[in-house]
């Protein structure tokens, strides 16, 4: 027997994310003044997005830059892939 799939919320615009749509998983780092003196880094992830507030934010300028990863099954490590 198979679970129903639950549909993520956007954790920016509150609105749950379509099952059959493009969904997007953010993570954020802080930067600014440590007291650490560099020697700390701090990050969240496991924000989810849906494709309309990820449109908004590039249109507000940020431009990604996509890298695809692929299994390799032999070692078991994630490996940067070219697209084709």
């Amino acid at each position: 027997m198979t679970r129903p799939k639950i549909q993520n919320i956007c954790d920016f615009c509150g609105k749950e994310i379509a099952i059959d749509s493009q969904e997007y998983s953010v993570e954020f780092g802080q930067k600014g003044i440590s007291q650490d003196k560099g020697r700390k880094f701090v990050k969240a992830k496991g924000a989810d997005m849906c494709h309309p507030c990820f449109l908004n934010v590039c249109k507000n300028g940020y431009k990604p830059i996509w890298k695809t990863r692929k299994l390799n099954d032999e070692s078991g490590k994630w490996e940067e892939v070219d697209e084709e």
